[in-house]
């Protein structure tokens, strides 16, 4: 494939594949995730010293990278990132307007949506750090985003996204998907790994939406979706839901061709969500979010707490659920992230205000903000007992939205908020420059004690890491920072190409 992609090309050659589903939508995601960005990239070459804009340990990468976009007026947002086992990088997000993002290497894409308009965008960079190419939304005149990757054990590529609008028709390189009167709706693309696509699924509602979030593969390459829904909701194949007159979580199992295979949801008189979804190594799906409201029923499970507060539920692979937690006490919190190692099951998110959150077996947690608080908690995978719960012991707003957890830790990115200093535990510590949101790294080791804490040591606007992953000896981020200005990541520094938001995709040691 070129790397400058031809839109109407690919089409042409993508219609060799076949197989869709109507449906569509996106702006949902804005409830989880904030800021826009843009993406190129630079050349590779820094062995960085694992050092930045805190304290705390760490070994440094021999294969460091970090790459900003350099050129291209409009704005755009990786939101997600995966990396195959040779290191080539896969993000996901969205560009803002139809001009043209150049993302580095002769590697550009321009968006069919104009104006403020979303258009959704996926991109490979290899080992190395250079863009190879991109892909995306074909034709659309509303809103589109990619939210969430997964790669499959052959090497395919899934992804979920979203449109918008009524009676809006895209198209991603296979049969045209026409919304109906739903203003948000999801949609699933696997491609190969050269970027043609090759299947896709569109829910269709007779209400408002239906919008996807994460998305996962297990080891049979069996695919996962987790979102949302209002009313009725048809995921094909004669899998159609309730109808409902609330937001109700939705977790929906597909095979490999993205036929869908069953669909579950909660059963409750309030709002509900799943916004975080892993697959452990013995098939078990854990889902996570939120529930504002009482006597919220999982599949058989006892009745939830009430209040507004974050869930995590634990299924089989035919769709029953083993176990249902809520915390309690407080309010506005949930689950963003999730992640499953070695007989434990940990969850990254938010909780709103100084009130002491109660996760069960006597784990608790306050945070320092009056406003929204990062919040790491453990679980075991068996039983959902709480095994211990982090957030920031001082500082002020922050939030968790991305995990990873290997043998030698558990990896949280996010961000903190202004210039002064937030303490993790265990004297680690990070002071970052700019006065609103700040891109964060955090590393707790398997008893919750922080290792370090890193984040922007220059750059005086907003910037957040969005996405990462592990991969080989490296952690791989994404995210953004705001305006041409220039900002330090331990200790890379990078200036963007747009007076808006820039994405930035780096690859360092853990």
């Amino acid at each position: 494939m070129k790397n400058t992609v031809k839109r109407r090309l690919f089409a042409a050659a993508a219609v060799l594949f076949a197989l869709c589903v109507p449906g569509c939508p996106n702006p949902w995601l804005n409830r989880m995730f904030k800021g826009e960005l843009e993406a190129v990239t630079t050349p590779p070459g820094f062995a960085q010293p694992d050092t930045g804009g805190g304290t705390g340990t760490g070994t440094a990468g021999s294969e460091s990278w970090y790459a900003a976009v350099t050129a291209g007026s409009a704005e755009s947002r990786f939101l997600d990132i995966a990396v195959d086992s040779q290191g080539n990088a896969y993000c996901v997000g969205r560009t803002i307007g139809n001009g043209t993002v150049d993302f580095g290497n002769g590697t550009t894409f321009t968006g069919p949506a104009g104006g403020a308009y979303e258009n959704a965008v996926m991109v490979k960079y290899d080992p190395q750090g250079r863009a190879q190419w991109a892909s995306g939304v074909m034709s659309g005149s509303g809103n589109s985003s990619f939210v969430s990757i997964a790669l499959g054990g052959s090497g395919d590529i899934y992804v979920t996204g979203n449109t918008g609008g009524s009676g809006i028709t895209y198209n991603f390189g296979l049969a045209n998907i026409t919304t109906g009167t739903t203003t948000d709706a999801g949609v699933i693309v696997k491609y190969s790994s050269g970027g043609i696509p090759l299947y896709q699924t569109a829910p269709t509602t007779t209400s408002s939406y239906v919008p996807f979030g994460k998305i996962a593969v297990d080891s049979s390459e069996n695919v996962y979706a987790t979102g949302m829904k209002y009313g009725v909701a048809d995921y094909g194949n004669g899998q159609i839901t309730a109808n409902s007159s609330y937001d109700t979580a939705v977790l929906v199992k597909y095979d490999a061709t993205l036929t869908a295979q069953w669909v579950q949801t909660g059963s409750g008189s309030f709002t509900h969500y799943f916004g975080a979804l892993a697959v452990g190594a013995d098939g078990s799906i854990y889902t996570g979010g939120y529930n504002n409201g009482d006597s919220l029923v999982f599949n058989g499970q006892p009745p939830l707490g009430s209040g507004y507060s974050a869930i995590i539920v634990k299924w089989n692979g035919a769709g029953n659920a083993l176990w249902a937690k809520k915390a309690q006490g407080g309010s506005n919190a949930s689950f963003r992230e999730l992640a499953v190692y070695g007989g434990a099951v940990y969850a990254a998110g938010t909780q709103n205000g100084t009130d002491t959150r109660d996760y069960g077996g006597g784990v608790f947690a306050a945070g320092p903000s009056t406003g929204i608080n990062a919040v790491l908690v453990k679980f075991n995978a068996a039983d959902g007992a709480a095994i211990w719960a982090k957030t920031a012991e001082t500082g002020g707003a922050g939030a968790f939205t991305k995990l990873a957890v290997e043998g030698s830790g558990v990896y949280i990115a996010g961000y903190q908020t202004g210039t002064g200093p937030f303490t993790y535990g265990g004297g680690i510590s990070a002071a970052a420059t700019a006065a609103g949101t700040n891109s964060l790294l955090v590393k707790y080791n398997d008893g919750g004690t922080a290792q370090y804490a890193r984040t922007v040591s220059a750059g005086a606007a907003d910037s957040e890491f969005l996405g990462m992953v592990l991969g080989g000896n490296s952690l791989y981020l994404t995210g953004y920072q705001t305006g041409t200005g220039t900002y330090t990541y331990f200790p890379s520094s990078l200036a963007g190409g747009s007076a808006g938001k820039n994405a930035v995709v780096m690859r360092c040691g853990k």
